[in-house]
């Protein structure tokens, strides 16, 4: 049996300094992840392009042998959208705000979009998409679909790296940049006034004022799967694995231990570490050292999984750490904590 513990925003930024590091655990220990950590054997770091897919996301394209940045077909086929076994793009309503001198992405997840919300925004955007030929589907309030009638020669972030952050990095470049960034102001202008935005004002909730454009392209096929079963809060890793074969569904708050292989994301850290409040990521991880690494070296030491596989995650960078029950005997091995769970660029 052999699991795998995906966790988004578990490495602190390198910028942070090394003494308030050791102060953040001052007094809070984390033993079975600091055994857990120091006594691995395998260590990967994969470096990602932060301009296409957040590092969680380009793990997961790793592990499914798929592009990175490449999601909307698999996506779509979940959700069974009428795009699903063709070339699409995922189209995200979302909202932006301005900054000192620039417009940032809000978690879309923030939105809360009702199906009467979705339904009548997508509406009266449907004839600009018609306009150009392109078909446009809302298959679910906040996740549509649009399929151009030729290919885009497009390469554009995911929501999960832009979140937070200056959108010019992010948003779609390449051949046909300036059409979509045409049909992008024309949307902008049409929900500037519209009564959804209107009542969402009225009521203090944040407006959706645009849309992104991401994941797009043709399904590439999945060779094998390599778990068993998913246990995840994203759309992307369930689609993922629904594509592989793998069974999949919300995570679980402790280790799901039902499979030969299984995947189980935690989102438990990542709002902590998009806020940057150290102080409550600390104590998400103080709960995962009693819900998750408890457990786990448990059934590591007494040889019930085979292999335990922790993959930490920051803003540009995964870590991939691997151990097995004859790690944990290797008691010269030694890591200290605070310098594992900060990412590393030299």
């Amino acid at each position: 049996m052999e699991f795998t513990l995906a966790l988004p925003g578990a490495l602190l930024p390198p910028e942070f300094p090394a003494t308030q590091r050791a102060q953040l655990f001052d007094g809070a220990p984390l033993p079975r992840l600091q055994k857990l950590v120091g006594r691995s054997g395998a260590r990967q770091t994969l470096d990602c392009d932060i301009a296409t897919a957040a590092p969680l996301e380009c793990w997961l394209a790793q592990c499914f042998a798929i592009p990175a940045g490449l999601s909307a077909p698999y996506c779509a086929a979940l959700d069974q959208a009428p795009v699903a076994a063709q070339a699409c793009w995922q189209l995200q309503p979302v909202h932006l705000h301005i900054a000192r001198d620039h417009l940032v992405l809000t978690d879309p997840a923030l939105l809360h979009i009702t199906p009467e919300e979705g339904a009548a925004l997508c509406a009266s955007i449907a004839p600009l998409f018609a306009e150009l030929h392109w078909q446009l589907h809302a298959t679910q309030p906040a996740r549509w679909y649009v399929q151009p009638p030729t290919p885009l020669q497009l390469q554009a972030g995911s929501p999960a790296a832009a979140i937070g952050r200056n959108i010019d990095h992010y948003l779609p470049s390449g051949a046909d940049a300036r059409q979509w960034k045409r049909l992008m102001n024309e949307v902008q202008m049409v929900w500037h006034t519209h009564p959804v935005n209107e009542a969402r004002e009225a009521r203090g909730e944040l407006t959706i004022n645009s849309v992104w454009l991401h994941g797009g392209g043709s399904a590439v096929p999945i060779p094998q799967h390599q778990f068993d079963a998913v246990h995840a809060d994203t759309h992307y890793a369930r689609a993922l694995a629904h594509a592989s074969g793998a069974e999949s569904g919300p995570p679980y708050p402790a280790p799901r231990l039902t499979h030969a292989r299984t995947l189980q994301i935690a989102p438990q850290l990542q709002e902590a570490w998009m806020a940057q409040d150290w102080y409550r990521w600390r104590e998400h991880w103080q709960a995962l050292e009693q819900d998750f690494f408890a457990p786990l070296l448990l059934v590591l030491d007494r040889r019930i999984l085979k292999r335990l596989t922790l993959v930490l995650c920051g803003e540009a960078q995964a870590i991939e750490i691997t151990l097995t029950p004859n790690d944990l005997w290797k008691f010269w091995r030694s890591t200290r904590l605070e310098n594992t769970l900060v990412e590393y660029h030299p």
